[in-house]
């Protein structure tokens, strides 16, 4: 259990605070499949010996050369969407200033923006492990985390695929923030991403309560749900194109804008919330866990090569998307994986097959439900 930690603040991330922000030059990503680095791993005795605050203060998080085109900007920010003492990245809108005559923006305009900031402050992570209680190495997850957010942004970024299925990318940052420790005062470097703010709504938060233990969207009409699955399948298979895998398709990182609108149609017995037309976008984001393959050991991947995205029916064909039950129809979803099958080919196979690469070997249906049918080929 991590020792008592009485010199840890409260978050400051609240309303009204402000700081000056500079564009900072992101580490590269390490560890797993990253090339090795010259991480100074700490050990599992000091972990064991110290406070987080003594932690943070004692290991600044990595420098790197500074960038070529110095930015500066002021932060204030108008609202906490989601902060905490042991949540991790915290996550802040913003409104953004400008300083200097270096722009924020690729637009190059000098306005005041709104932007939602992303900051990877290692004092507001949680100390301990979820399994076994023991001491985490904060700065090492909050290095971690902006490394990787800040590789998938510029790989999404120079794909032009920012500001679509991605949230438009305003760049990685630091700010210095003073703090009292053990009768000194010391200067702590925070890093940050800004990006695009969503008006939109989380595909979480469209999840409601329809049976003591049903948590699941089907208030929502079925032709609107899988309009959606298909443009998350889609945006998936298009940043895979580009050589990224996000890695955590889950519904709280799923936006949809403009949010259902939502009409009453009453039918004998049945109430039910219909939404009139899709939406405009769907917007993955949380890129903290994400892989941009040719930073890895293994380089740039055969889909990568390819003239056009992979088809998502070939890519989700013996897929599990159990993360999203509950939005998808549930015969798509739990147990029916040729439904689901079905669906994919239905979706992605006739006129919109043009749009991916040709899926030249034959896809099998799943075989507990193949029923003596011969494969499908697809051409």
């Amino acid at each position: 259990m991590p020792p008592p930690d009485p010199h840890k603040p409260n978050c400051p991330y609240l309303p009204g605070f402000g700081v000056d922000i500079s564009a900072h030059v992101a580490p590269l990503p390490f560890g797993g499949d990253y090339p090795t680095s010259s991480y100074p791993w700490r050990t599992e005795e000091w972990l064991n010996s110290v406070s987080q605050t003594k932690h943070v203060v004692t290991h600044p998080p990595l420098e790197t050369p500074p960038p070529t085109k110095p930015r500066t900007a002021r932060l204030i920010v108008t609202r906490s969407l989601a902060i905490g003492n042991a949540r991790g990245a915290q996550i802040l809108l913003c409104l953004i200033t400008p300083c200097g005559e270096a722009p924020c923006r690729e637009d190059e305009n000098m306005a005041p923006f709104e932007a939602v900031a992303k900051i990877y402050d290692p004092l507001y992570y949680c100390f301990s492990s979820d399994i076994g209680n023991y001491p985490c190495d904060t700065v090492l997850r909050a290095d971690l985390d902006y490394a990787k957010e800040v590789a998938a942004y510029k790989c999404l970024t120079r794909a032009g695929q920012t500001g679509s299925f991605a949230p438009a990318y305003f760049g990685s940052w630091s700010f210095s923030l003073p703090m009292s420790y053990n009768g000194g005062t010391y200067q702590r470097s925070i890093r940050l991403v800004l990006i695009e703010y969503l008006s939109g709504i989380c595909m979480k938060d469209l999840f409601v309560k329809n049976g003591p233990y049903q948590i699941d969207a089907t208030h929502l009409s079925e032709d609107y749900r899988l309009r959606v699955l298909a443009m998350l399948l889609d945006g998936v298979a298009k940043q895979r194109h580009v050589g990224l895998d996000q890695r955590d398709l889950a519904p709280r990182n799923v936006f949809l804008i403009p949010p259902p609108k939502l009409t009453r149609e009453t039918t004998p017995g049945l109430t039910q919330e219909l939404p009139q037309e899709p939406p405009q976008r769907v917007v993955l984001i949380d890129y903290n866990a994400a892989t941009v393959w040719e930073l890895t050991k293994h380089g740039k991947q055969a889909v990568q090569l390819a003239r056009l995205p992979p088809n998502p029916m070939k890519r989700f064909w013996n897929t599990c998307f159990s993360d999203l039950v509950g939005w998808a129809p549930t015969v798509l979803s739990e147990f029916d994986a040729r439904c689901f099958q079905e669906w994919l080919l239905h979706e992605f196979g006739g006129e919109k097959k043009v749009l991916y690469e040709p899926v030249l070997e034959e896809l099998e249906f799943y075989e507990p439900y193949k029923e003596g049918l011969e494969a499908m080929p697809v051409e």
